[in-house]
């Protein structure tokens, strides 16, 4: 018998949220995502080749994602069915969902990268967010690792915690295994250059769609989570939203950005070395952009009381669920 899906994801949260749990034993099941990326790069070096025309590379990247999608739901109903017509059914689904959030593995990498930079490792830092990014971090100083630790955190805090869910609550398995199927389509396909600009535009609109609300979301979680963080300032955070999100150059990650910035009185995004697409992103945030390790402690901090605002707030729809005559 199946568990119902708002009480499912609340022990899919806490589950993930785990990170020691989640690290030693998600790493063990071959992920959903895994099987999508390796369908991407399938497709990419078989449909995205130089000689095509732009107008080719852009119909064939909406079959993909469209064919993608499709996947996803058929997959997504076969697990709902064996979660809801098999004995003990149902924790195979709770595996998939917790392996599915990113909460206790983003903590986890960004308190690990702090770690090094303390101990002034910074090749293993280096190594470490190239890792967890896929950036080129060869010619990023003590400074920009941090401000790249603390973006890496804030962008997850969106798409592989806030936006998962919400899509979840509405939708369901389907809506989460889509969701983050389409942002690792996204991040795949958005890249530099006229071969992607096209095949990739369909996944790279779609995925902005989907995070449009939740990153609106995510942004007052961190600002809320500002009020109980030590030397945080939740009104700064507001404050800097309202000034800087729209100069960002992605319609939904400038807002939690922003956020993060003003609640710790940092300067981030800018330009950085080895990527050429972010030479001309503007700075967000009035304060110093020489951040440190102990900022990335302090954005983890934030990052994961706004993750409890966000766990509280599952837990409320629960409650009004079942508590209501």
């Amino acid at each position: 018998m199946a568990f119902d899906p708002l009480i499912l994801l609340l022990l899919a949260m806490v589950l993930e949220g785990a990170a020691g749990f989640a690290i030693r034993v998600f790493k063990l099941f071959p992920s959903l995502l895994d099987v999508v990326k390796g369908l991407i790069r399938f497709f990419d070096r078989k449909l995205n080749r130089a000689h095509r025309s732009q107008m080719d590379r852009a119909i064939r990247g909406v079959l993909i994602t469209v064919l993608i999608m499709a996947l996803c739901m058929g997959l997504s109903a076969g697990i709902l069915w064996i979660a809801g017509h098999i004995q003990y059914g149902w924790a195979l689904e709770l595996l998939l969902t917790a392996s599915l959030l990113t909460q206790g593995q983003t903590y986890v990498q960004a308190r690990r990268l702090a770690k090094h930079i303390s101990a002034s490792e910074i090749d293993d830092a280096r190594t470490h967010l190239a890792m967890a990014t896929s950036h080129d971090t060869a010619n990023l100083d003590e400074h920009a690792l941090c401000r790249t630790a603390i973006e890496y955190v804030t962008e997850n805090f969106v798409t592989g915690v806030v936006a998962p869910v919400f899509w979840f609550v509405l939708f369901g398995f389907p809506g989460l295994l889509v969701t983050r199927a389409v942002h690792v389509m996204a991040v795949h396909l958005e890249q530099p250059g006229e071969q992607y600009r096209a095949f990739g535009l369909t996944a790279c609109r779609l995925n902005d769609a989907l995070n449009f609300i939740p990153a609106r979301l995510a942004s007052l979680f961190i600002a809320a989570a500002a009020a109980f963080t030590p030397t945080a300032r939740p009104g700064q955070a507001m404050s800097t939203m309202g000034r800087d999100a729209g100069r960002y150059p992605s319609v939904n990650l400038g807002w939690p950005l922003a956020a993060m910035a003003g609640a710790l009185s940092l300067t981030l995004a800018g330009p950085r070395p080895g990527r050429p697409d972010h030479d001309a992103t503007p700075w967000i945030g009035e304060g110093s952009a020489r951040t440190t390790a102990q900022d990335v402690n302090r954005a983890v901090y934030v990052y994961s009381v706004a993750c409890l605002f966000n766990l509280a707030g599952i837990a409320g729809l629960a409650v009004l669920r079942y508590g209501l005559p």
